[in-house]
């Protein structure tokens, strides 16, 4: 899929796609975490800071950045 061809009707329902995949994702490490796996039960999760987390990683290994 390239982005120059989708709408953004068709962006909006990806990205609403893959938003609930990962909190379902998220869902399921945190339960298997518990020791409850498999399950996706909704419970509280940590927040994360997804731009400072990137930029650790990015430190650590700059061989990654591109």
């Amino acid at each position: 899929l390239s982005g120059k061809h989708l709408s953004k009707d068709d962006k909006d329902i990806l990205s609403a796609t893959t938003s609930r995949a990962l909190t379902h994702a998220q869902y399921i490490a945190e339960n298997a975490a518990r020791g409850l796996f498999p399950l996706h039960k909704k419970i509280i999760t940590p927040a994360f800071d997804y731009a400072a987390l990137k930029e650790r990683i990015l430190n650590a290994w700059p061989d990654l950045e591109q």
